[in-house]
This record gives C-alpha cells, structure tokens and sequence, in this order.
C-alpha cells in the first residue's frame, strides 16, 4: 500500500484517541451519577447507556491503534 500523505492517519489517530477518552470519560460520569447515585437506588438504573459509552470508545480505541499500526507500517516501507 502505497500512502501519498501521512496527514490523514495522523487525523484519524487524534480522532480515536479523542473517541476513546470521550467514551471513557461519559461513561463514568453516567456511573458516577446514575447507577452509584445512593438517592437513585431504588429506582434501578439502567446500565445500558454506560455499556454503549464503553462500546463507541472502544471502537476509537481500534481505530487509533488500527492507524497508528498502519502509520508505522507505511514509514518502515518506505525507509527500506
């Protein structure tokens, strides 16, 4: 694979990484103030939201490593 520009795996790595830590960060602000709320107990909250939160950071998490893998692949090429 032949990469003209280096410029947009290094966009798509900041986007992950800024994915990942969104996802992350949203989703223990939904546990911190829903589900480990101690005047929300009774109501049994869904953890559904939390889960969906940890799912969309992952999928940044993969697409930051997936790029970053992809970046280095393409400088080792072309140093050879």
């Amino acid at each position: 694979m032949q990469l003209k520009s280096r410029k947009p795996l290094v966009n798509l790595m900041i986007i992950g990484v800024i994915i990942w830590l969104a996802g992350i960060v949203s989703s223990g602000i939904y546990y911190f103030k829903v589900i480990a709320n101690h005047d929300n107990f009774y109501s049994n909250p869904s953890p559904v939201p939390m889960f969906v939160f940890i799912f969309i950071g992952g999928l940044g998490f993969l697409l930051a490593v997936i790029s970053t893998l992809i970046y280095f692949a393409s400088l080792l090429k072309n140093r050879q």
